[in-house]
């Protein structure tokens, strides 16, 4: 375990220090987790996530913008109260826009839209 606790350790190290373009000296996975929470906002668009509660009460056709440039996006729609995974119709209207269609209009606020690029 020591081992390999010092193993990920050092490879953790190695991808700051090559990826992240900075001039920190970070020794341990503890000190890159802290400078990962200080530069949350950066690491996020690297990540490439969008999140946000959709419904209105109305429409069956719903716009959400993630502005995360891609129309190589993985969508999942669920219900926030039983966490149950919805099935809808997704389209990718733009590279920031994607259109949920459903048969029923959601509840205000029912349902979270989760889009990873």
């Amino acid at each position: 375990i020591t081992d390999l606790s010092v193993t990920i350790q050092n490879e953790v190290i190695s991808f700051w220090d090559s990826t992240a373009g900075t001039d920190d000296d970070l020794d341990t996975i503890r000190e890159t987790l802290d400078k990962i929470r200080e530069l949350e906002t950066d690491v996020a668009g690297l990540i490439g996530r969008f999140n946000t509660n959709i419904g209105d009460g109305t429409s069956t056709s719903i716009d959400v913008t993630h502005a995360l440039n891609s129309l190589d996006i993985t969508v999942e729609v669920y219900e926030i109260a039983s966490g149950e995974t919805v099935i809808c119709d997704v389209t990718r209207t733009s590279e920031n826009v994607i259109t949920l269609g459903f048969g029923t209009a959601p509840a205000v606020d029912e349902l979270r839209v989760v889009i990873k690029a």
